[in-house]
């Protein structure tokens, strides 16, 4: 919860305070939205509260190779059917990663991009029926992709899909495939 709170004051705190310039070499975005996940087993999709925060660098004009740090703020909420059962899940997740981003619109009030990227994702399963019980999930390497567009004044609009299969802790589990997909809004400031 710590955490979660941490990044959502450096996501208020950066669409506060920073400041934008129009030559840069240098970004750093603030975003945040909704995720909803595409997971297996899963009865309907759950949704989760997510932020971040990217800082990326400019190889030449149309690209740009960058480090993030993606949470949820809530966990991912959802119930899923195991052998008729269903169970009530809630599922952290957070991610440190690279990426790398193509703009391949670059009109003078907004800019297209397409976005890949991996990275290292962990995270707790709390599954609920008759008791609750919370275990961790091990850390495992996933990727992601997406499209969005960057608007003159630093605004941003993206979507997101996370591809990674994830796996309990417990002796004797299997993993799982714990897709998402997140619809973001966020703030970018150039250096």
């Amino acid at each position: 919860m710590r955490r979660s709170a941490l990044l959502l004051f450096i996501l208020l705190f950066g669409i506060g305070f920073g400041q934008k310039s129009k030559s840069s070499d240098i970004h750093l975005t603030f975003y945040g939205g909704l995720g909803l996940t595409n997971f297996e087993n899963q009865g309907s999709p759950g949704g989760a509260v997510v932020a971040g925060v990217a800082m990326g660098f400019n190889i030449f004009d149309q690209a740009e190779l960058g480090l993030e740090i993606n949470s949820t703020v809530t966990p991912f909420s959802l119930q899923t059917e195991i052998d008729g059962i269903t169970y009530e899940e809630n599922i952290t997740q957070y991610i440190f990663g690279l990426y790398g981003q193509y703009y391949f619109l670059n009109k003078r009030k907004i800019r297209g991009f397409a976005r890949f990227g991996g990275g290292f994702y962990i995270g707790d399963w709390e599954q609920i029926y008759a008791e609750t019980v919370k275990v961790s999930l091990e850390g495992t390497l996933g990727y992601h992709a997406g499209i969005g567009f960057f608007f003159d004044e630093g605004f941003m609009l993206e979507i997101l899909y996370h591809f990674v299969n994830r796996k309990p802790s417990t002796i004797g589990s299997e993993a799982f495939v714990a897709d998402n997909l997140q619809f973001l809004v966020g703030y970018q400031y150039s250096f």
